[in-house]
């Protein structure tokens, strides 16, 4: 039964962490890389030219810090010598990246996956399912009688990211180790470490590998700035730097594998020359590595008007045609600029502006597999969303869901065939909440899935 709840008016403080993701990024993890594991070969499946031939890969600025590989074909399978989609192996585009989340949000036909956060000493975070025919949410846990209140339970983590359901298993990561176990929660297990022994916020299961990314504090040539790097860590075998950045200045971080692709969207902020500690000139990257050659390539590079910044929280490539990715203006004029960069010209023009006028408040943008979907507030009388617009990659908007009163979407999470999954934060009972919910595309109000 749907059970509603009273929503009662969070801080202007809260609501600025997700408004629009248009702060300037500067990571501080303190962590430090280790160096680049050659990738073992595995008899019977890698061609001539695979991974045992990456000994001396170096990345390289001349080619905006990709690692150089020599030719060859470095597929984990040749059955992913292909761009059509493959279900059980490519990263499901229906969910969403935010660094808040660590995208830790995932399903089938039958279930939906996500993290429970445990917000006491004595409440730990798991890994719970949710039954679509039964609305009922449990830990995903397979053993007998298990209280599910310490690591001894199949669904305890510490620091989950990319929570994924990938080969007929589910897949994450946590603290620099890649887990898995089987979707009933039983057989949990170890597969591997990481190259680096700290969770990442930006993961993606892909084809036979995990890309993940690290952030951190660094200096060349005296001038202090941060470190990129994106790594590739087989299922099956070693390690290796798919990229390595130094800026002078913040940097953001957003991949997402497509087919025999990953494209990466670089957002930095770039200490303007002459200006001072805080005055910074925000900038986006587009590119492109194929998982195939290793051949990485820099597609687009612009700077941000005066006073505007890239969003940092999601963007789309979808091939053939071009990657969508947003623009907002400062200072939080909520004015969302929708941009896309087209494969054919290889320029990036305004695609769809959002901002109407002075009272017309918007997120940005969230871009899952056949929707542009944003939180719209409308009016100027409140800080919080009330409708979720969506639209299609032609800029139509086909749907206006409005949950209810006692709902927003403080994280977006994904969606499936029948709702759109998110979060919001609720005052019960002197209490603070979160508020796994549902809201149905057939305009129905919000259903609580479980509450914490």
């Amino acid at each position: 039964m749907t059970r509603r709840i009273s929503f009662l008016l969070l801080s202007a403080v809260l609501l600025l962490t997700f408004l629009t993701g248009c702060e300037h990024f500067t990571p501080d993890d303190g962590t430090e890389s280790r160096p680049p594991v050659t990738l073992p070969s595995e008899e019977g499946t890698v061609p001539t030219g695979g991974p045992e031939a990456t000994d001396g890969a170096e990345p390289s600025e001349e080619n905006h810090g990709f690692t150089v590989f020599p030719e060859g074909d470095y597929l984990a399978d040749p059955m992913f010598d292909t761009d059509e989609y493959l279900p059980d192996y490519d990263v499901d585009l229906s969910s969403i990246h935010r660094l808040s989340t660590g995208d830790n949000f995932c399903g089938t036909e039958t279930t939906v996956y996500y993290i429970r956060n445990g917000h006491q000493a004595d409440s730990p975070r798991l890994i719970t399912y949710m039954d679509k025919a039964t609305g009922v949410s449990l830990p995903l846990c397979g053993k007998p009688e298990c209280m599910h209140d310490d690591e001894n339970c199949n669904a305890y983590v510490f620091s989950p990211a990319g929570l994924s359901v990938y080969n007929g298993k589910l897949y994450w990561q946590d603290s620099g180790q890649v887990m898995r176990m089987n979707l009933d929660g039983t057989e949990r297990e170890k597969l591997r470490n990481c190259a680096v022994s700290v969770s990442s916020q930006c993961i993606a299961f892909h084809r036979g590998y995990v890309y993940y990314t690290t952030e951190s504090n660094d200096a060349e040539n005296g001038v202090a700035g941060y470190r990129l790097k994106i790594y590739a860590s087989s299922l099956d075998g070693g390690s290796f730097v798919l990229l390595d950045r130094f800026v002078e200045g913040g940097v953001n971080c957003l991949l997402k594998p497509v087919g025999r692709e990953v494209y990466i969207m670089l957002n930095m902020a770039l200490q303007k020359k002459g200006g001072g500690e805080d005055d910074l000139q925000d900038r986006v990257e587009l590119l492109r590595w194929d998982t195939k050659t290793r051949q990485g390539e820099l597609l687009y590079s612009a700077d941000a008007p005066e006073g505007a910044v890239y969003s940092r929280y999601s963007f789309r490539p979808i091939p053939g045609d071009g990657i969508y990715f947003d623009l907002c203006g400062e200072p939080r004029d909520f004015r969302q600029i929708v941009y896309k960069y087209s494969f054919e010209t290889g320029e990036a023009e305004p695609f769809m502006e959002l901002y109407k006028g002075p009272e017309d408040y918007f997120t940005a943008p969230f871009f899952t597999r056949d929707y542009i979907i944003v939180e719209h507030g409308g009016t100027g009388d409140t800080l919080f969303y009330r409708d979720m617009l969506l639209y299609t990659y032609e800029g139509e908007m086909v749907k206006r869901l409005t949950p209810g009163d006692a709902y927003y979407f403080q994280i977006f999470y994904g969606m499936d065939e029948e709702n759109l999954y998110g979060m919001c934060t609720i005052i019960e009972e002197d209490k603070w909440l979160e508020v796994f919910f549902a809201a149905p595309l057939d305009g129905g109000e919000g259903i609580i899935i479980d509450q914490y």
